[in-house]
C-alpha cells in the first residue's frame, strides 16, 4: 500500500452479499425502535393512566355507598 499508493479497495463483489442486507436491515430496525419510543409507548403510558383513574373511580364511588 504504501510503496505504489494502491490499497486495493473495491465496492461491491462478495460483501455485497453481506453487507447490504445488514445495512437495510440497521436502516429499519432504527425507523422502528425510534417509532415506538417516541409514538407507542407514550400512547400506552397514556392508555393505562386512563385505565387506571377510571377504575379508581369506580372503585371509589361503590365504596361511598
Amino acid at each position: 500500500m504504501f510503496t505504489d499508493f494502491n490499497p486495493n479497495i473495491y465496492f461491491g463483489g462478495d460483501n455485497v452479499i453481506f453487507w447490504g442486507p445488514l445495512a437495510w436491515t440497521v436502516i429499519y430496525g432504527l425507523v422502528i425502535a425510534t417509532f415506538l419510543t417516541l409514538i407507542i409507548v407514550p400512547v400506552l403510558f397514556f392508555i393505562t393512566h386512563k385505565i387506571k383513574l377510571k377504575t379508581r373511580s369506580l372503585i371509589g364511588s361503590t365504596n361511598n355507598i
